[in-house]
This record gives C-alpha cells, structure tokens and sequence, in this order.
C-alpha cells in the first residue's frame, strides 16, 4: 500500500486473499477509513469486494498500467481478426495520435 499524494509506502501485506486483507485494512480506525475518498488498485477482482467493505466512501479508480493493458491486449486481437486487411495499421493503432506524421494521421480516419 502506498500514499499516492505523499508517494510514499504504508505498508507491504504478505497475503492477496479478501479475508486478510480485509482483517489487516480494518485496523485502521473507521473514522480514518471513512475519510478515504479514492484508492486506486489493480484489475484483480477481489480488491473491489475488500475496498468497498473497508472504505465505503472510497472511489475506486484502475492503475493506469493494468487498464492500457488491458487496451493494448483487446486491439492486437482485433488487428490480428482483421489479418491482411490491417497489415500495417497495428502501429497506427497503438502510436498516439499526437506523433504521428500528417499522412499516418488521415491513414487512421
């Protein structure tokens, strides 16, 4: 766990199971843990059972890593179904749009 504001580490927890996870972020004082307002986690879907338990009031927001991902897994499937017909266009869809060239960028229009 770690301070996102402060970037700073709060503690190392040995365990991923929901049970101890919940038993360890609960020794924190509930007025402390209603004070949460977001917490930022990776995609494993245990984490949204424990965050919501543990603090209620938290939003809970994806680490940016796991969800690009995420992103760039779901678009090298659909550029490998679409085979000949894209060959080329796998680069295009991954570069940001941004550093693209004038000619790369109505390619992707």
């Amino acid at each position: 766990m770690s301070d996102l504001d402060k970037k700073c580490l709060i503690d190392v927890i040995a365990s991923r199971t929901q049970e101890e996870l919940i038993e360890v972020l609960s020794q924190q004082p509930k007025d402390i843990r209603e004070k949460v307002e977001e917490v930022c986690i990776d995609m494993w879907g245990g984490f949204v059972k424990v965050i919501e338990e543990v603090f209620p009031n938290a939003i809970i927001v994806y680490d940016r890593f796991h969800v690009m991902k995420m992103v760039n897994k779901r678009l090298n499937e659909i550029r490998c179904k679409l085979g000949m017909r894209a060959k080329g266009m796998g680069h295009l869809l991954l570069s940001n749009r941004e550093d693209l060239t004038i000619i790369r960028k109505r390619r992707t229009i």
